[in-house]
């Protein structure tokens, strides 16, 4: 494979590899080119909640630009998001033990299991449209003064 192929399918297997995209659970817009990560969630005037995204991890490494990433990806521009200590969690993984093998045969390996202990964490995120963004339109209570008003016919 050429290195400019390897390029798109590497960013095609990377973008699986986001838990707060993958774990969404609301309202889907089209991508938007910029997305921010904010401390508190925004009034209601300005934005409104369109999903979250909550699932546990032992992972550490998550930070603002997997939120933004999957906050651009579901068509949100503003998110909020939190990790809490939540225990302890012991998983069982397979560690090999390499032994020699016979000339010409090759090497083989064992495997043993052996339990991993490690802190796990809450993770929740909550993903905002802003009013202002394309198709939000304005809201009923905040109706344009220019527009004109129909007037209403009376009853008979």
């Amino acid at each position: 494979m050429r290195p400019t192929a390897a390029v798109p399918v590497l960013a095609f297997l990377a973008a699986g590899c986001n838990p707060f995209l993958e774990n969404y659970r609301g309202e889907r817009f089209a991508p938007v080119e910029s997305a921010r990560v904010v401390k508190e969630a925004p009034p209601e005037a300005e934005a409104r909640p369109i999903g979250e995204s909550a699932f546990r991890s032992s992972d550490l490494a998550l930070d603002d630009r997997q939120v933004a990433d999957a906050a651009r990806a579901v068509g949100a521009d503003l998110a909020t998001w939190d990790a809490t200590w939540d225990g302890k969690e012991t998983t069982v993984e397979a560690q090999p033990i390499y032994q020699r093998g016979i000339a010409d045969r090759g090497t083989f390996a064992t495997y043993v299991a052996v339990p991993r202990t490690r802190d796990a964490w809450h993770f929740k995120a909550r993903f905002f449209r802003s009013l202002s963004a394309p198709g939000q339109g304005t809201r009923a209570s905040e109706r344009s003064p220019a527009a004109p008003e129909t007037p209403v016919p009376a009853p008979p």
